[in-house]
């Protein structure tokens, strides 16, 4: 956990792809249908992930077994983000699965919209201009939305 967490402060993607197991499985937190298996797709997510995230801190660890939960905070766009990452190491320590959660809602969707044609493109451009329609809108509809209805709240 440490290697992971100090590696992805420093922004070091070689040192992030050491930390991880080389069958390490990462769950999306934007949808239970995506995985990343591999280092090699591994590699491909924090490429992007980087590229997007501006200032990351982490605040919290927690241990049992060889289990990890760790609380992240980061900002994509002028967004807060808050993120939970549950992580599952192999016998040397090495991430094996990364399960992730975030949160506000509006920060999933502008993660989505940043992420998922970026990621779509290596299927092909209509792949990415697919899932753009798809993401782009719906980022700006929670955006508003919460501007709008938490005033009510």
């Amino acid at each position: 956990m440490t290697r992971y967490r100090e590696a992805f402060e420093a922004r070091d993607l070689d040192a992030i792809l050491e930390s991880l197991a080389p069958d390490v499985v990462i769950n999306s937190p934007i949808s239970r249908r995506v995985t990343f298996r591999g280092r090699e797709e591994a590699r491909r997510l924090f490429e992007i992930v980087l590229d997007l995230l501006g200032e990351t801190r982490y605040t919290h660890e927690l241990a049992d077994g060889d289990v990890r939960v760790a609380v992240f905070h980061a900002q994509l766009a002028g967004r807060e983000m808050h993120e939970v990452q549950v992580m599952r190491l192999d016998a040397e320590g090495r991430v094996k699965e990364l399960t992730l959660f975030l949160r506000p809602l509006p920060g999933i969707t502008a993660l989505a919209a940043a992420l998922g044609p970026r990621l779509a493109r290596r299927k092909g451009r209509l792949a990415a201009a697919v899932v753009a329609a798809y993401a782009r809108p719906l980022a700006v509809v929670t955006e508003i939305g919460d501007r709008i209805s938490t005033r009510f709240v």
